[in-house]
């Protein structure tokens, strides 16, 4: 089987949550986007009306963003040295998500992202990766018929998940935010570059970000 090591890493259910938890992030934020911008743009256009002063660039450093204060289950994920959330982790994940979709389900992108977050957080992506239909996998978790995906999915769209979440979450550790300032975090990337070269497909996948990684760790 070409995804065995994919396979593998599903079989524990803290990394499977890890991916699952960041997919849904993602869904999240491709459903957000339209109706942020929107509203951004609105927001900025009134006030550039009523304040022409606005206009002009800013002159002192008061205008400096101080950060992002980035939202607490993204950064845990996103953060986790262990690529591993628990269970109680995911509940509380899917609760606090559920009650953010409610408030915005009239925005139609965002209840679009909704259906498919509901069930990516009921789906055992372990099952897919084995090669059993979905019709398997749903009387294996005891789902009904109606709540199994209704997009088409596969180990390779699995893999793109998961690739996705590494990548951005290398990318935060190789890289601390200009606005930021924060060191990068040793410990982090430690950890990394060990998942990394214990899995030999996504070492061979993030070569470029492992080496990099060896360099800083050399460089100590």
């Amino acid at each position: 089987m070409v995804y065995e090591e994919l396979e593998r890493r599903l079989n524990d259910g803290g990394y499977m949550n890890w991916v699952k938890a960041g997919q849904c992030l993602s869904l999240l934020r491709d459903g957000l986007l339209p109706f942020t911008t929107q509203h951004a743009r609105a927001f900025h256009g009134d006030l550039l009306n009523h304040n022409t002063q606005l206009k002009k660039p800013c002159q002192t450093s008061a205008c400096k963003p101080e950060g992002n204060k980035v939202i607490r289950f993204r950064n845990e994920l996103m953060h986790s040295c262990k690529l591993h959330v628990g269970d109680d982790w995911m509940r509380h994940f899917s609760t606090s998500l559920t009650k953010l979709l409610q408030q915005l389900g009239g925005v139609p992108q965002i209840a679009t992202a909704g259906k498919h977050i509901k069930e990516m957080l009921s789906v055992d992506l372990s099952i897919y990766v084995s090669g059993l239909d979905r019709m398997d996998s749903a009387a294996l978790d005891g789902l009904e018929s109606d709540s199994v995906l209704h997009w088409e999915i596969s180990p390779v769209l699995i893999g793109q998940w998961e690739v996705q979440l590494l990548q951005e979450s290398l990318q935060e550790s190789l890289h601390a935010a200009d606005d930021d300032a924060k060191p990068k975090d040793p410990e982090q990337l430690k950890r990394l570059g060990g998942f990394l070269q214990a899995n030999r497909d996504l070492g061979l996948r993030f070569s470029a970000e492992l080496q990099a990684i060896n360099s800083l760790h050399a460089s100590e």
